[in-house]
């Protein structure tokens, strides 16, 4: 199951010096342990969907006003 978020924290006692935690939507938040703030960002774009792309053909300049 994709995760709906994530975010990388500090962990200075445990064995890793960081964690990744993902939330689930309607499920339990799941935590991995990573080396560096780099490998969790990774592993959090890896496990969460990028957003759709936004729709832009109704767009206008903004007005001078």
């Amino acid at each position: 199951m994709a995760a709906t978020r994530g975010r990388v924290v500090q962990t200075p006692t445990k064995e890793k010096p960081y964690k990744v935690v993902l939330e689930h939507e309607g499920s339990v938040d799941t935590e991995q342990g990573v080396e560096t703030m780099r490998e969790g960002e990774a592993l959090i774009s890896e496990e969460t969907p990028a957003p759709p792309k936004r729709d832009t053909s109704r767009d206008r300049p903004a007005s001078n006003a």
